[in-house]
Parts: C-alpha cells; structure tokens; sequence
C-alpha cells in the first residue's frame, strides 16, 4: 500500500505536468515543443511545469522523502483508477469552451504581440478550420500579398514572425508549375497554436456559421507606434500629398472609432472618407489630413518601424 500511495504521487505530479504541456503548446512532439518554447514569455507555467515533471522523477527514484516505498512492493492496481480520474476530469474541462486558453496562455514577444496588432487590423487574418466541420483545431496567423509587397511579406515571414512561422517558402498563386500561368499572388501562415485560438475570440463574431472579423472592444490600448506602421505597411496607400488607410471590410462606425483613437494616442488627424466599389457596395476608408505637421508627426511615429521597400506608402521615395 506504501508503495503504491508513493508512487502514485510521482504519477500525479508527471501526468498533470504532461497535460499543461499539451494544452499549452498544443503538442506533445518534442521538436515541436523545443522549437517554440523560446518565445513564451509565462515563465511560471514553464518552471511549474518542470516541477511536476521532476516531482514524477522523484518518486520513481525514491528521492526527497519519496524513498520510503523502497522496502516494501511497487505493485498496485491503482493505475486503472487514476487513468478513469484523469479521463473524467480532461472531459470536465473540455465543456467549458477550452477555459484553459485563458489560464495558460500562450505569450509572445512583446514586439510581435503589437505586429500582430497592426497586421490583423489590415487583411491578417486568423484561421480556425472548417467551423461547419466542427473543427477543434488551434488557430494560425494567415497573410496573402500581392507579389508587389513579396518585401513585406518576407519580412514578417523571416523576421517578425520567425518564431512562430515554419521555414518553407512563401506558397505563389497561382501555382507557376501547374498553371503556366504568373505569379500575382503569395501567402503564408503560422503554426496552429493556443495564442491564435485565444485571439481569434476577441477579433471575431459568428454570424451563421462564418467568422465576420471585429475591432476589438479595447483596440484603444491594443494599437502602438509599431502596429501602426505594420498597418500602414500592410493596408496603407499614399494619394494626393497624404495617406489613406483601407478600412473597407469595417463598418462606419468601427471606421470612426479608429480615427478617435488615432487622435487619441498618436494625435494624428484623419476623417473618414466613403468609397462605392464596383458592386455599388459602399465601404469607408481612414484619410490622413495632409496637412504637413500632421503627416511629419506620423512619419516621425512609425518611420522606424517601417522597412525601406515600404516606405513609399509615406510618401518617401
């Protein structure tokens, strides 16, 4: 019974530890595991993680007070108990809507958390599987760029997001090989992680089984200096001595919030300017005032954020 009681601490302590492995980086696969553990910035969960692990170690070593089943048998059927306790109790956490992503979430460089910013409020985009499936996947940050920003995208894929982004080449569109046809096109996307799935709740809404993208209630503190500029890089264009920002798959009023909050935190000047499309669909864009000061505060805000491939969009050539 001792060693039984014992050991079963030991397995407690390594089994709980492999969970919070699994639900944090959403894997169990070593390499998977090794090469994104670098950029989570919870050093708690890591260092309670470790602890869990190394208290199953010292058990089966009978190590720090863990010795005392040593004399007597290991044998036991409590196995068959634990297993049916730990089943029960990953599928009591599975009914609340993945609350772990909340507890243990995964964090990232601070500078790529406010890229990220930037680049979803352009055409970033998160994706999520087949919702009409009933997809229970994590999410992964997703981009398609016309082959004239190849500059941009290389640089988040490379640089900004190496972390987080496999070493493969961006994919072309369409494909060269198959069609005989140019290349006008490239995307790219991040690994499935818990992040994308945390984030995906705040920049989404389900409207019929379709993820319509939002602006985030606290967009107000979520927008910086560098997020700015990944917007401008990414979504940005510079037309009659000033710059415009296309807003267009954003209502009226999620448009005029942005502009508040431009002034806001940055205090740049903008309106909000309406454009009719081909379809006669009406959408909004964000325009700069062209006044000189406001357009040398926003260069002066961004410009070293920007790369020099993308600084036409400032209207410096």
């Amino acid at each position: 019974m001792l060693a039984i009681l014992m050991n079963r601490v030991g397995d407690w302590g390594f089994s709980i530890g492999i969970y919070f492995i699994f639900l944090l980086f959403g894997t169990l696969d070593f390499a998977s595991i090794f090469a994104i553990s670098h950029v989570i910035n919870n050093e708690n969960i890591i260092t309670l993680i470790c602890i869990l692990l190394f208290i199953g170690a010292i058990a089966k070593s009978a190590q720090l007070g863990l010795n005392t089943w040593l004399p007597q048998a290991m044998e036991g059927n409590w196995y068959i108990y634990f297993f049916i306790i730990f089943y029960i109790i990953f599928q009591f956490l599975e009914q609340f809507d993945y609350i772990y992503l909340y507890i243990l979430p995964l964090k990232l460089n601070k500078k790529t958390e406010e890229a990220i910013i930037g680049d979803m409020l352009g055409d970033g985009h998160i994706n999520m599987g087949n919702i009409k499936k009933g997809s229970n996947i994590n999410g992964r940050l997703q981009f398609t760029f016309s082959k004239k920003n190849l500059p941009y995208l290389q640089y988040l894929k490379y640089i900004i997001y190496v972390d987080i982004c496999t070493k493969t080449e961006p994919t072309p569109y369409p494909n060269p090989i198959k069609t005989n046809k140019s290349v006008t096109q490239y995307w790219f996307s991040s690994k499935r992680l818990p992040y994308f799935t945390n984030l995906h709740k705040i920049w989404y809404i389900n409207i019929n089984n379709k993820f319509i993208k939002i602006i985030p209630k606290n967009i107000d503190k979520l927008l910086t200096p560098i997020g700015l500029a990944h917007w401008i890089m990414r979504d940005g264009y510079w037309s009659e001595n000033t710059l415009y920002l296309c807003t267009d798959n954003f209502n009226n009023e999620e448009v005029k919030l942005l502009i508040n909050i431009l002034f806001k935190n940055f205090g740049l000047i903008a309106k909000i300017n309406t454009r009719k499309k081909n379809n006669n669909i009406i959408c909004w864009r964000i325009r700069f005032s062209s006044k000189k000061k406001n357009i040398n505060n926003l260069r002066n805000l961004i410009l070293i954020y920007m790369i020099p491939e993308m600084l036409y969009k400032i209207g410096i050539y």
